[in-house]
């Protein structure tokens, strides 16, 4: 899945890790050079690291251009298909329940009021999720536990309306 380590990622992540580890070998040995065919000195040229410095950050700054480049160029290929796909839309069938009592549940639950109760219920369950913390009272968790059993029988009563409908 994205995001995941996987056994695909690992060899480039060794090659990353070498390669710093190189460049920081090199580093520390322009640092103490002292010349050809002379004895390095510990911090001889200091102001080196510098140009070790500079040359990073252009990499990332031309890796960060490319990369622009590159996402302009599919954003503006995905929105020609994009516009094509909603130019070539049928409109859904939609199903309307010939039942009456069926069709009551249907129109309740497909208005937009439905849908805010509904949303406000979410984002109050999202609400008790997170305000729960270490080392809370017993009466906050009690009080955090009945909360959760109620959004969950909210959330059960909307779910068997769906299927009524």
């Amino acid at each position: 899945g994205k995001g995941q380590l996987s056994t695909y990622f690992l060899p480039w992540l060794i090659l990353v890790f070498f390669c710093f580890m190189i460049s920081l070998g090199l580093l520390y040995k322009a640092i103490d050079a002292n010349g050809k065919n002379h004895d390095s000195v510990y911090n001889y040229r200091v102001e080196i690291s510098i140009l070790f410095i500079i040359i990073i950050i252009v990499a990332l700054f031309m890796m960060n251009i490319f990369m622009g480049f590159v996402i302009i160029t599919f954003r503006e290929e995905g929105e020609a298909e994009c516009l094509e796909y909603v130019l070539k839309a049928q409109p859904l069938i939609l199903y309307i329940p010939k039942n009456p009592v069926q069709y009551k549940f249907w129109s309740m639950i497909n208005s937009t009021g439905f849908e805010y109760i509904m949303f406000v219920l979410i984002l109050l369950n999202t609400v008790t999720l997170a305000v729960q913390h270490y080392k809370q009272s017993k009466l906050f968790s009690s009080a955090m536990d009945i909360l959760n059993m109620v959004f969950t029988g909210l959330f059960t009563v909307e779910m068997s309306l769906k299927l009524l409908a």
